[in-house]
């Protein structure tokens, strides 16, 4: 009885706390790929804490409880006793359908997503094949009175493409360093992280915090792709001269948060040590770990009690 408890009280915690932990950090946007890992495991262990409550609920019903009688070493009537709520087998058939529909939910919302985002991209290549002239810089220009640079993720490293009016208004200094920007967004994949968490925002639309974190996940990858210029000034200045969004399916240089982007490459004043990443890097494996210990909480006091009677 106590894990559903334990893992609903995890998931409310995640939900109302880190958050406002992680907007509030500076060393979230100081090393901002470490950031998006943290928001990554936040979001991803509020989800396996969902799910797990999902499963300990309808652990007491065939075949869960059949499969973690034989993964113990134990016998059902054991499961069922460890697990089985007050609500009786009433609360675990219901938890059997709600898992199901929300496994269902997210396989959906990724499929969806994947064809959608895909369709998007080869539209906008046909059309940067016929109207776009490529560069030898490795870009495609197109004519447009919007100065704008953004990179077209997609198979074969994707493609850069840059407007006639951003190469007018553009030094070839600063377009070099907006050049590289989008370069570390095709390297790093951004597009991968910010279509899960679209994913999520969309299968957990009431909770505030898939939300939260899909705007901060898209300013963060902007920022990570910000500190792949060698000018960070220049490329500031760049960024208020291409002030403008992308198309669909695209990421832009100029488009998310820029003020703060600004600022923040104005203002740089301190460095990434590598026992802080070890720090985040184990802070999100426990976060991943905690539901999952929680949720097999029951069978592991089974087992200690086992223990101590034998020792008795």
């Amino acid at each position: 009885m106590l894990a559903p408890i334990a893992l609903l009280v995890f998931a409310v915690a995640m939900a109302a706390v880190g958050p406002r932990m992680l907007v509030r950090a500076a060393w979230v946007k100081r090393a901002p790929g470490w950031g998006v890992l943290a928001w990554q495991g936040l979001t991803a262990s509020l989800v396996v804490a969902i799910l797990m409550l999902g499963l300990v609920l309808a652990a007491p019903l065939s075949p869960l409880a059949d499969a973690m009688a034989y993964m113990w070493a134990t016998n059902v009537p054991e499961v069922v006793e460890h697990y089985l709520t007050p609500a009786g087998y009433g609360l675990a058939s219901t938890a059997v359908v709600g898992l199901a529909a929300l496994m269902l939910r997210l396989c959906s919302l990724t499929a969806v997503t994947a064809r959608n985002t895909s369709r998007a991209r080869r539209a906008q290549a046909s059309v940067l094949d016929l109207v776009g002239e490529k560069h030898p810089g490795g870009f495609v220009v197109i004519e447009h009175t919007t100065p704008l640079v953004y990179c077209l993720p997609g198979a074969c490293g994707g493609r850069i493409v840059v407007t006639s009016a951003a190469l007018r208004v553009l030094t070839s200094e600063e377009l070099d360093l907006v050049l590289a920007h989008e370069r570390s967004h095709l390297r790093a994949r951004h597009d991968i992280a910010l279509a899960m968490a679209q994913v999520l925002r969309r299968a957990f639309g009431p909770l505030r915090v898939f939300r939260t974190a899909q705007e901060q996940i898209a300013t963060l990858v902007e920022m990570q792709a910000d500190d792949a210029a060698r000018d960070p000034r220049g490329l500031a200045r760049a960024l208020v001269t291409l002030g403008c969004g992308a198309p669909q399916a695209g990421l832009a240089a100029g488009d998310v948060a820029a003020v703060a982007r600004v600022r923040r490459l104005t203002e740089q004043d301190g460095s990434w040590s590598r026992a802080r990443g070890t720090a985040v890097l184990v802070g999100t494996f426990v976060l991943l770990a905690a539901p999952m210990v929680l949720a097999i909480s029951p069978m592991i006091r089974m087992i200690v009690t086992g223990c101590e009677t034998m020792l008795a």
